[in-house]
């Protein structure tokens, strides 16, 4: 436990140190490499989360411009900033730039370009820093705007072990192994492939 605990300390730390290296090999340097081991206005005001109103959002001051954010990649309905809080060194986060809680309340246009910016950002991780591979998930609960995590991961780390825990206890009780039966499988099959959603 003491050893997992320093080790994300030292990722953390890491984290900012890593912006200067991803933004100066994927060409898309914006400031000065000093810079990135400062924390951001929108830190330092303690504006990562919605106000008690829900009215003030993070992430829509980012695309405004009214906050500071370590800009990775662009396009015009899509943005990839650094995670303020990395679990890992290179940990990006894909944003739309349409205030919308879920991904999937996107229209077709912009669930397009997230995921083509996902794909362009995570292969940029994988040239920068050579992970094993990309995690990707999809959040939009504390922020509720939606938000595509990109965070570089190697064998045996914080995440990896995460995931491999949990991935046994999904393996593991009756409750859940009851899931996979074939009757089951069968139902939750032919109620997706039963249920209409049109395509805008």
């Amino acid at each position: 436990m003491k050893k997992s605990i320093m080790q994300t300390c030292y990722m953390v730390n890491e984290g900012y140190k890593a912006t200067a290296e991803i933004l100066t090999l994927s060409g898309q340097a914006k400031v000065p490499w000093h810079r990135h081991f400062q924390m951001p206005r929108a830190v330092m005001k303690g504006a990562h989360m919605t106000d008690e109103g829900g009215s003030h959002c993070i992430f829509c001051d980012i695309i405004e411009g009214k906050a500071d954010a370590y800009k990775v990649y662009e396009e015009d309905l899509s943005l990839c900033i650094l995670d303020i809080h990395p679990y890992t060194k290179g940990h990006c986060l894909v944003i739309p730039k349409r205030h919308v809680t879920w991904w999937h309340e996107l229209n077709v246009e912009e669930t397009e370009s997230l995921f083509r910016v996902a794909r362009i950002c995570a292969n940029k991780l994988m040239k920068a820093l050579s992970p094993d591979f990309v995690f990707m998930y999809a959040r939009g609960r504390r922020i509720p705007h939606t938000h595509i995590f990109l965070i570089p991961t190697f064998k045996d780390d914080v995440l990896d072990r995460f995931f491999h825990a949990l991935e046994k206890f999904q393996e593991s009780p009756e409750a859940l192994a009851r899931l996979k039966e074939r009757d089951r499988m069968i139902g939750a099959m032919e109620l997706l492939k039963g249920t209409e959603f049109p395509e805008e």
